[in-house]
C-alpha cells in the first residue's frame, strides 16, 4: 500500500471525528475543572499535563475514542477489495498497522497540544519552548503507541472471533488494566504496567526509564502485529471467496 491510499486512509473521517471529539472534550474541560487542581503541580510540565490527562480521562474518554479509529481497521482487515490488492490476509494487516501509526500519530499529537494549551489557558504557564516542545514529542510518541496497541487489540480480536462487541470489549479492558491494577498495591507497580501508566513521565524520570517504556508499548504492538497476522494468514478472504468476515 503506497504512502498516499495509508494518508487517505488514516486522516479520513473516523480520524476526524475522534481528533474533534477530543478538542471538545478539552474544552469541557476548561469550563469544568477546578484551578486549585493545578496547585501541587505548579512548575512541573508532566504533573500539570496529567491534572488534564488522568488515567480516569484515558479509560473513560480517550480509549472510547481510540475504538473510533480502531473500527474502520475492522473493515479494512475483511474488506474483498483490501485483501486482493494486498494480496493475503497477513498483507492487509501489515495495511492496517500503517494505517494505525499515521492515526495514532495525529490523534496522540491533538491529545498533547490541546492539553498543553488547556495548561496555558488556565495560566499556569511558565515553561520555555524547547522544554514544551521537547515534552509534546516525547509524550505524544509514547500516547500513539498506547494508541496503537489499543488498535492492534481490537484487530487481533477481532481476527479471531469476528465479533465487533468481543473487539471493543477486549480494547476497553486493555485500555483500562493499569488502572484497574492501580485499585491493588500489589499490582500497582511499574514493572506490571501494559498500557496508559506506561505514557506517564515525570519531570526527574530518566531518559533511559522513557526508552524502556516505549520499547515496552512496542514490544506489545509487534506481537499483536505478528499474532493478527498469523491469524489472517489462515483466514485469507482473497483465496477463499471472501465475505465472510465482513462488519
Amino acid at each position: 500500500m503506497s504512502a498516499e491510499p495509508v494518508r487517505r486512509s488514516a486522516l479520513d473521517r473516523s480520524c476526524a471525528i475522534a481528533c474533534a471529539l477530543g478538542v471538545m472534550l478539552r474544552g469541557v474541560e476548561f469550563a469544568f475543572i477546578e484551578t486549585g487542581a493545578f496547585s501541587a503541580a505548579v512548575g512541573n510540565l508532566p504533573k500539570l499535563f496529567f491534572v488534564v490527562t488522568s488515567s480516569n480521562l484515558a479509560v473513560f474518554a480517550l480509549v472510547p475514542l481510540v475504538i473510533i479509529l480502531g473500527i474502520s481497521n475492522l473493515q479494512m482487515s475483511s474488506s474483498p477489495q483490501i485483501l486482493i490488492r494486498a494480496g493475503s490476509g497477513a498483507a492487509s494487516v501489515a495495511m492496517c498497522l500503517k494505517v494505525s501509526v499515521a492515526r495514532s500519530a495525529v490523534f496522540a499529537l491533538t491529545v498533547v497540544a490541546s492539553g498543553l494549551l488547556l495548561v496555558a489557558a488556565k495560566g499556569f504557564w511558565t515553561f520555555s519552548a524547547t522544554a514544551a516542545v521537547s515534552f509534546l514529542i516525547v509524550e505524544a510518541v509514547l500516547i500513539a503507541l498506547f494508541c496503537i496497541c489499543c488498535q492492534l487489540v481490537m484487530l487481533f480480536t477481532w481476527l479471531t472471533c469476528a465479533s465487533l462487541p468481543m473487539a471493543i470489549c477486549s480494547v476497553a479492558f486493555y485500555g483500562s488494566l493499569d488502572y484497574l491494577a492501580s485499585f491493588s498495591p500489589a499490582l500497582d507497580h511499574p514493572a506490571l504496567y501494559l498500557g496508559w501508566r506506561l505514557t506517564l513521565l515525570e519531570a526527574t524520570m530518566p531518559v533511559s526509564v522513557m526508552v524502556c517504556n516505549a520499547l515496552r508499548l512496542l514490544a506489545i504492538a509487534l506481537i499483536l502485529t505478528f499474532a493478527s497476522a498469523r491469524v489472517a494468514s489462515r483466514r485469507d478472504l482473497s483465496l477463499m471467496g471472501g465475505g465472510a468476515d465482513v462488519l
